[in-house]
């Protein structure tokens, strides 16, 4: 799949708490959707329609520069199967980058061929006082939409294996390697659905043994307040502990 491009333009700005615009343009620079984002860590730009579908997660910390993490998850309708289903094309891609206020992120995504000038999403974060989140919508759009949050970014994580120990702090969807006595554990934690993200985490992880046998594939779970169990084989048990922290 063409990837996105993304790029930075740079400008001037004082430092301050953290507004960010939200801007959509089409075809001769046709505004199609316009936002204020005030007082999030973080938010998603989710686009769809009946042949594309683009989901951005920004992570922010700090205001000067911002700390900005983008996970990008795209689907493009490439036409139907021999039975009539509908072929999609799938694409992920994390960014990170240290963005000063008044810079503009560009995100295009149908990337530097084809329908280019069709859709441009321009991100810019300014100098506002902090406020608790809150989305202003000053343009509307029934395929673009777009979700604040203040969730904790880490997490800790105690892992341990009859007498064998490991501790370590996640960040928010980040993959993270623990080894605990023969098994290593590879792990990410993030706030579970529907639920107060400071009270339940959504914890994933794969496990293997040091000799190469797997125990666990994809296994997740909830932790709100209580320690999970897995059993693992041969009588053990695999406890986690997961902490948000901030």
């Amino acid at each position: 799949m063409k990837a996105l491009l993304l790029a930075l333009l740079l400008t001037n700005a004082a430092h301050a708490g953290v507004r960010y615009s939200v801007r959509a343009t089409g075809e001769n620079a046709r505004v199609l959707y316009a936002a204020t984002v005030d007082g999030a860590t973080d938010f998603d730009v989710v686009l769809s329609d009946s042949k594309f579908e683009l989901k951005a997660h920004f992570t922010a910390e700090g205001a000067g520069p911002v700390d900005l993490r983008v996970r990008l998850e795209t689907r493009r309708r490439e036409g139907t199967s021999k039975r009539g289903l509908p072929l999609w094309e799938v694409d992920t891609q994390q960014h990170r980058f240290r963005v000063r206020l008044g810079q503009t992120i560009e995100l295009l995504p149908f990337g530097t061929a084809g329908p280019r000038g069709l859709l441009k999403l321009e991100i810019v974060p300014q100098a506002v006082e902090a406020k608790s989140p809150r989305i202003d919508i000053t343009k509307s759009s029934s395929a673009i939409a777009v979700q604040a949050h203040r969730i904790p970014h880490r997490y800790e994580v105690r892992a341990r294996i009859e007498r064998a120990e490991a501790r370590s702090t996640l960040f928010l969807r980040e993959r993270t390697k623990l080894t605990v006595g023969d098994a290593e554990l590879t792990i990410s934690a993030e706030p579970a659905p529907y639920r107060d993200a400071w009270d339940a985490t959504r914890v994933r992880f794969d496990g293997r043994w040091r000799n190469g046998a797997v125990f666990a594939r994809s296994w997740e779970g909830v932790a709100a307040g209580q320690p999970l169990r897995y059993a693992i084989g041969g009588g053990r048990t695999l406890i986690l502990e997961i902490t948000p922290k901030e």
